[in-house]
């Protein structure tokens, strides 16, 4: 008997899009968008003439086809982080008048200097997130929220107040695992820091005068180290936005130091699509 082997591939998909509330300067995108497709798995089925399976007519499993726009990865995600991800969050809102980005991700940032130590309580001096037009604890924001998963983005102010390396990338396995407790369902995704520019030149407000790219790779290693402990993804935008010289070239920032301007958002944006392929 001939084996007859059928194969069915069904294309899914769903996306859309908004945002949420940051401290100060930061502004709030709202837009909503239209469903997209997503390509899932194949699945196939062989028999042979007696009804069973066979493993020499058994072709191997196939991949799963990369999807190098995944927006409804993204659905329900959160994004909390500092200045560096404010400009990320700038850079989708623009792009979200041309369609959809990041799925229906939602931003918390602040252009206030914010720190891991505030959000481990080891630093209290009334720096807050704001949610809603009030300023509100962390802890509250992400329960008020509840998203499938979260993408934090910190470390920096840290490391430019002179707080060391080590101890910085303790208080983010903290973080960590205080946001596990808090929402056991919610998945942790750590995002490397960007470098700096390569120039000695540093803001008045940077305590650290030692604060260099050496410093950010030092940290940055740290860190996917306690992602490795606490057994959490990590997104290495780091690497993806330096250049031959270990540093972000000027091209891509906004203020002769550290900060993103739009093309270097949309290399963090890339590298974030690329990451979520196989999810």
């Amino acid at each position: 008997m001939k084996v007859i082997a059928l194969l069915v591939c069904f294309l899914l998909a769903f996306s859309s899009c908004s945002t949420a509330s940051t401290q100060q300067a930061t502004s709030i995108d709202t837009s909503i968008v239209t469903e997209t497709p997503v390509q899932p798995e194949f699945g196939e089925e062989l028999e042979d003439s007696k009804g069973t399976a066979t493993s020499e007519e058994v072709e191997s499993p196939k991949e799963p086809a990369p999807n190098p726009r995944n927006d409804a990865y993204f659905n329900d995600t959160l994004f909390v982080g500092d200045s560096i991800m404010e400009g990320i969050r700038q850079y989708v809102a623009k792009a979200r008048k041309e369609g959809i980005v990041l799925g229906d991700a939602k931003f918390v940032t602040t252009t206030v200097g914010i720190t891991i130590a505030h959000l481990t309580g080891h630093i209290n001096d009334d720096i807050y997130y704001t949610y809603k037009g009030e300023e509100a604890p962390i802890e509250d924001i992400l329960i008020s929220i509840s998203p499938k998963r979260v993408f934090f983005l910190l470390g920096l102010n840290d490391l430019a107040m002179g707080i060391d390396n080590q101890l910085t990338a303790e208080r983010y396995f903290e973080l960590i695992n205080n946001t596990k407790k808090l929402l056991p369902n919610t998945e942790v995704i750590i995002i490397a820091n960007p470098p700096k520019v390569n120039s000695s030149w540093l803001p008045t407000y940077v305590k650290n005068k030692e604060f260099d790219n050496d410093l950010i790779s030092d940290f940055v290693e740290k860190i996917r180290s306690v992602c490795d402990d606490c057994n959490v993804e990590f997104v290495d935008i780091h690497a993806s936005l330096c250049n031959d010289k270990g540093a972000l070239d000027d091209s891509m920032c906004r203020d002769g130091y550290v900060h993103l301007n739009d093309e270097g958002a949309r290399v963090v944006v890339d590298t974030l699509y690329k990451f979520a392929e196989y999810k």
